[in-house]
């Protein structure tokens, strides 16, 4: 039994991976627990009432035997746990990892660095530096690629995706093909230090993350690379404002806008990139010739054909 299977207004055995643990306090007063759970196909968040954390004997990483009830709530599917029973399962088989090899995706990222002229060494060195978390690390922790290795991937499908863009576009007008391949690969660098993934995909913000954000320290380790190595002035402006510019608008948490074409590339790309991930998740999770529940990043419902 997956989550996915479960009937709105039914109540079903399920057994999961518990992820995250999060105590609240209820209007009337009570407390009750916010539980993330990995079925190893979809991450759902359920609500246990009337516990608080102390009272809860399970603990992040162990897989659960529940019963589970499912509703209907402001167009969303809401989940409700009834009752639980721990398992000395091992939690490897639940945790959702890149349909890709790491190291495969990592040596393709890898070689793009020894054609990437003035920009080269900058990114070798910062693939290496990082080389131990780019092989596990999500690219976020609930709306997109948040699954063990999701960062290479995103990286690496996005540079697929760049490529020929770029060969479209360099006959319209001069595109620095080393600057844009440069900025796909290092845009969502920052995140080795904004997030921190535990072994079960447990994903959460650092200190850092929250007060600074993935776009500013992604920035600042390329300054802080590019000084060490000598890259020229502009050279290293130009791929700050890549990393700096890429979520496109001031609102979405851009610090500046694209004020280049290489930097309009790469944000229209990795917004491209998160959305077809997210389109492909919700089929993933809806029943053929039904809508999904409602995807806020998407600010729709996603229909699954039947065929």
């Amino acid at each position: 039994m997956k989550f996915k299977e479960i009937e709105i207004g039914k109540s079903e055995q399920i057994r999961a991976l518990l992820t995250g643990i999060e105590e609240r306090g209820a209007k009337a007063g009570t407390r009750y627990l916010v539980l993330n759970f990995t079925d190893g196909e979809q991450t759902v968040t359920a609500n246990y009432w009337n516990c608080t954390r102390d009272e809860f004997t399970a603990k992040e990483g162990q897989v659960l035997d529940l019963r589970v009830d499912a509703k209907l709530y402001k167009g969303s599917t809401s989940y409700t746990v009834q009752s639980y029973l721990l398992t000395d399962e091992s939690p490897e088989a639940y945790v959702t990892s890149a349909p890709m090899d790491p190291v495969d995706m990592f040596n393709k990222i890898h070689s793009f660095a020894a054609n990437l002229g003035v920009y080269g060494m900058l990114v070798y060195t910062l693939l290496e530096e990082n080389r131990e978390k780019l092989l596990t690390w999500a690219a976020g922790k609930s709306v997109h690629h948040n699954i063990r290795g999701g960062l290479l991937y995103h990286t690496y499908t996005m540079l697929q995706s760049a490529s020929q863009l770029y060969k479209v576009y360099k006959n319209i007008l001069p595109l620095d093909r080393d600057l844009l391949f440069a900025g796909v690969i290092l845009h969502d660098i920052g995140k080795v230090r904004e997030l921190s993934c535990s072994s079960i995909m447990s994903i959460d913000y650092t200190p850092d993350g929250n007060l600074l954000g993935h776009l500013f320290i992604g920035a600042e380790m390329v300054g802080e690379c590019a000084r060490k190595l000598g890259l020229p002035e502009e050279k290293t402006l130009l791929l700050q404002h890549m990393l700096l510019s890429h979520h496109g608008k001031r609102e979405m948490g851009a610090v500046t806008l694209p004020a280049i074409p290489e930097a309009s590339i790469l944000h229209h790309v990795d917004c491209m990139d998160a959305e077809m991930y997210m389109f492909r998740s919700a089929r993933e999770e809806t029943k053929p010739g039904e809508m999904s529940d409602r995807l806020f990043a998407l600010d729709c419902r996603v229909y699954n054909p039947k065929n």
